[in-house]
């Protein structure tokens, strides 16, 4: 910022008032500017005129640039030093934090700008995407009139990772469900689960194809993986204990082969998240082992939040909104809020 590129010269730099790292976020403009537009903000035919547009903070933001776009340019852009933003609020802002983003993109990006479909309504999104759109996090924020809000009925079935193991550095992650069938989502993304009875096997390969075996007359290709599968029930049986216990109502078990799978997973150092077939979705928190369960039934939506007491206590949505709840609660939200975010990122919204 001092001896590089003019364009990218900050104002108290060039008027030699002194400057800090103040003067980098005003780069990091320049630079965010030069990508989205195609050229920096200040450039001229003359370094003259280029400083005196700096000195002046002349610039103009083409009409196509987006909202969230203009107003961190602008805020990086501020003529007193003292009003940009850090580095932190740069990476918090709604310009990095929000919108779609692709898993790829095609070459012609090098020439050409790229072209997307228009934003999907709600009502096509997936479960999890539309639970995303609820935007549950702001559900907390009215007056608390409760600890949580009122349980829901005690019909409501839940069905979730009680255990698991990652053994993703040989050959998969393994898992075990409220249920108690037990699967294995394998590292080439094949998924195996040996039904609550364990008479009967679901394999779903690499494409989501689904075939069902009886224990016993599972095809040749299949054995090392049903081998695998039951090396890994046993360990999570011997020395893995459940994580959480449901005190308020009973959850389905030993039924039939419901087809439930372990569809999406990744792990950060600070959780780990599972999204099942059946559109629940589980984040768990590593450092005190809460977790928090989102399932979805008939479009209404249901939070299971598991303290550190390991006790599950299931709210609907709707219920929160009425009564919100306790701050541990609502950090757990939005930490969750996050990691949907994420996955529907990466996965699509789909999901």
């Amino acid at each position: 910022t001092v001896c590089g590129t003019p364009n990218y010269i900050a104002p108290e730099v060039l008027s030699k008032k002194g400057h800090s790292y103040e003067a980098d976020i005003w780069a990091i403009g320049c630079i965010l500017y030069a990508l989205l537009v195609g050229r920096p903000p200040f450039q001229t035919s003359t370094l003259v005129e280029t400083y005196f547009r700096i000195t002046a903070n002349t610039y103009t933001i083409p009409a196509n640039i987006s909202p969230a776009a203009e107003k961190l340019i602008s805020r990086c852009l501020h003529a007193l030093p003292s009003m940009r933003p850090s580095l932190d609020e740069i990476a918090a802002d709604e310009f990095f934090t929000s919108g779609y983003i692709p898993k790829s993109l095609p070459p012609t990006v090098c020439s050409s700008a790229p072209k997307f479909p228009d934003h999907p309504k709600p009502a096509r999104y997936g479960c999890m995407a539309r639970c995303l759109h609820l935007n549950h996090v702001d559900l907390c924020s009215v007056p608390l009139h409760g600890i949580f809000g009122e349980k829901v009925d005690q019909s409501l079935d839940v069905v979730w990772v009680t255990k698991w193991v990652d053994y993703t550095n040989k050959y998969g992650f393994g898992f075990q469900l409220s249920d108690n069938s037990i699967g294995v989502f394998f590292n080439d993304t094949s998924r195996i689960v040996i039904a609550p009875d364990q008479r009967l096997i679901q394999y779903n390969d690499v494409t989501g194809k689904e075939s069902r075996y009886p224990i016993d007359c599972v095809p040749p290709k299949l054995e090392k993986k049903k081998k695998l599968l039951l090396l890994f029930a046993r360990y999570m049986d011997e020395y893995l204990i459940k994580g959480g216990e449901f005190t308020d109502y009973s959850v389905l078990t030993d039924s039939p082969m419901a087809g439930l799978y372990l569809k999406k997973w990744f792990r950060t150092p600070r959780a780990i998240l599972m999204y099942l077939s059946n559109g629940t979705l589980q984040v768990n928190v590593l450092s005190d082992h809460t977790k928090i369960i989102i399932s979805c039934n008939q479009n209404n939506y249901f939070v299971t939040y598991i303290d550190k007491r390991r006790l599950a206590h299931t709210y609907s949505v709707v219920s929160i909104m009425k009564n919100s709840c306790q701050p541990e609660l609502k950090e757990r939200l939005q930490f969750t809020h996050n990691m949907l975010e994420h996955l529907i990122n990466s996965e699509g919204e789909s999901i």
